[in-house]
């Protein structure tokens, strides 16, 4: 967040199964000066909008600038958590996961977290259209 807050701007990378080690990785408790790229063993590619760099092996990144940070405290009143906020200024979305003019994105095996240590492949993907009323 330091960086983030330092720069004024980020990349937001979508994790999928095939780089959650690295992503995993990239998570840990390290002094600002570790470069984490290299720790997690992920590539940098370069944005278009921003300086910060994005994960080449990720197959779509969100170039962002920040709009605000915000304190999450925990029991005790202590600063343990922060959401970032930003605005999306430039996409970037392998063309191998388009088809038909649209993002595949079961394709992409993404992941979420869903707390803990755990994790999910997402692999069931539909659509729900809003009612018009």
């Amino acid at each position: 967040m330091r960086n983030i807050e330092a720069t004024g701007e980020f990349a937001v990378n979508v994790a999928t199964y095939s780089i959650r080690e690295a992503m995993n990785m990239s998570s840990s408790v390290v002094p600002s000066h570790v470069d984490e790229f290299v720790l997690a063993g992920l590539t940098k590619a370069p944005c278009q909008l921003i300086k910060a760099p994005r994960v080449a092996e990720s197959p779509a990144n969100l170039e962002c600038r920040l709009f605000k940070t915000m304190e999450l405290p925990d029991d005790e009143g202590k600063v343990s958590n922060w959401i970032v906020v930003g605005r999306v200024i430039g996409v970037h979305i392998d063309d191998r996961f388009i088809e038909n003019g649209r993002v595949n994105s079961n394709a992409m095996q993404m992941i979420s977290r869903l707390g803990y240590a755990e994790y999910a492949t997402i692999d069931d993907v539909w659509r729900m259209r809003r009612p018009d009323p």
